[in-house]
């Protein structure tokens, strides 16, 4: 029996058992979302991706339930949420969002992580925002050059819909032959 301890060491025997009892004492590390994106005024968007500072899941639990509260307007848009990794949330909208839509994405209060040493509570910032930003023009016709009509009608393509009485005193023509601007 002595040859078998000299052998095989008694530090290699009772490192894991150390390991485990130094583990065993850490405090559970409260829930930080590292970032959201987007954030601020975005021309459109597709998903919001929110990354946690530590491990918050075990991967492939269904029974996790959202870790934020995603409102645009008054209701939560159309899509689902998913985990991408233990650290990774994304939401992806089913359908695009109007041009205007204030949207916030807020820590869920009943959010409990799976994920060993992940205590149950936040830290840091909680809430976050996105808007998408007003419709632009994508394409003009006919396009500049190209010859036009007195009674000449112009089709504008823009990335979103448009209110009319937002957009309309802002409209106009402007011929370089008049020099100024014609409504």
């Amino acid at each position: 029996m002595q040859r078998f301890w000299n052998k095989v060491g008694l530090s290699s025997l009772l490192a894991p058992v150390v390991m485990l009892a130094l583990c065993w004492g850490q405090p559970a590390q409260a829930v930080e979302i590292a970032s959201v994106s987007p954030q601020g005024e975005v021309a459109q968007v597709q998903n919001v991706v929110v990354r946690f500072k530590v491990a918050t899941t075990r991967l492939g639990d269904p029974a996790l339930s959202d870790p934020v509260a995603l409102r645009c307007g008054n209701s939560g848009p159309p899509g689902r949420g998913r985990w991408t990794n233990d650290r990774e949330w994304i939401f992806e909208f089913s359908g695009p969002l109007p041009a205007g839509a204030k949207c916030s994405v807020v820590a869920s209060a009943d959010f409990r992580p799976t994920a060993p040493g992940a205590g149950v509570g936040w830290t840091g910032q909680r809430e976050f925002s996105f808007q998408l930003g007003a419709p632009t023009v994508r394409h003009i016709s006919p396009w500049e050059g190209g010859k036009i009509e007195e009674d000449q009608r112009f089709l504008l393509q823009l990335s979103g819909t448009a209110k009319l009485d937002t957009i309309a005193p802002h409209m106009w023509c402007e011929s370089k032959s008049l020099g100024e601007r014609i409504p």
